[in-house]
């Protein structure tokens, strides 16, 4: 039976999906005739039974492309067997491919690296391929379970018979929307997971790569600032039903033609409570400005970020 590859990527927020189905495209007639020719060029003249073993060694030595390699296999009833690699060696190809386009590599991150593991063996768990669980979990919740506080995070999955870590970028690469993902020049770090596993009846690679960005890559916000206003605006309310109360003290004072110098004494408690309270409302007022203009540079780049995952690919 042919093998297929399905290949799917996710940004987090803004949301980027691409699915690709990856088919051999030799037929079995096409996969017979070049077999025959391999057999001649071997000059194998026994049957194809008695010679699987050889020609097995023949077509993992040959230069054939993956698809042919793997139809001529099915031809034979022969199981490919499954390259070996790392998720370190994902890494280093995925970081080739971002040098050759002139970007900066991915910086390894542990956080990541828990949350694509997390992926990875739920798939295997569950025997699903989808972004989404069966029990809703997105790579959203992944990341937060990992503790990777994010500004954006995306995800790229792959399931199928890779030979190797080159093999899989190769797939991934081939896929505008994978591609987007990995040569994302907003993303600063991934993470990564590859696990052997079962797969209706086969035993396939699942990949699982997540990129991110922290949080600490756009404009702070001071909380203690926030704080600081809160405070002071609760001393701006005290203040006012201060001032209230010694208006009213004071028309009460002056009806009742009280001694001028009794008035005189709340009018100067009156007007030192005024001072005070306009000062403080200044000091808030200058707060506020910075506040809102750490909160304004940190939406805009919040914007930037999110904005690079708004188009959708299929």
């Amino acid at each position: 039976m042919l093998k297929r590859i399905i290949i799917t990527c996710l940004v987090a927020g803004a949301v980027t999906v691409g699915t690709v189905l990856l088919w051999p495209l030799q037929t079995r007639a096409i996969a017979a005739r070049v077999m025959q020719n391999i057999f001649h060029t071997n000059q194998l003249t026994t049957t194809i039974g008695q010679k699987e073993a050889s020609t097995f060694k023949a077509l993992e030595s040959t230069d054939l492309p993956k698809e042919t390699r793997n139809s001529l296999l099915a031809f034979l009833g022969i199981e490919p067997t499954l390259g070996d690699f790392t998720a370190e060696d994902v890494i280093d190809a995925t970081n080739t491919e971002r040098l050759k386009a002139g970007l900066t590599p991915f910086r390894v991150n542990d956080k990541l690296n828990a949350s694509a593991k997390l992926k990875v063996e739920d798939m295997i768990a569950k025997q699903y391929f989808e972004h989404t669980s069966p029990s809703g979990v997105t790579v959203s919740d992944l990341g937060k379970k990992a503790g990777y506080n994010y500004i954006i995070l995306g995800e790229n999955l792959a399931l199928g018979d890779f030979t190797d870590a080159n093999d899989l970028l190769a797939a991934w690469m081939a896929s505008p929307g994978h591609r987007a993902n990995i040569l994302n020049p907003l993303y600063r770090d991934i993470g990564v997971s590859v696990e052997k596993g079962m797969f209706n009846g086969q035993e396939v690679w699942f990949a699982v790569q997540h990129f991110g960005t922290t949080r600490n890559a756009c404009p702070t916000i001071d909380q203690t600032l926030k704080t600081t206003i809160d405070q002071s605006n609760t001393d701006l309310a005290n203040r006012q039903t201060i001032l209230a109360q010694l208006k009213s003290k004071i028309d009460i004072a002056e009806a009742a033609n009280e001694p001028d110098e009794d008035v005189q004494i709340l009018i100067d408690r009156f007007n030192d409570e005024i001072r005070a309270y306009n000062n403080l409302l200044a000091q808030v007022q200058m707060e506020i400005t910075e506040y809102n203009k750490e909160v304004s540079d940190f939406n805009a780049c919040l914007a930037r970020y999110q904005k690079s995952g708004s188009a959708v690919h299929e």
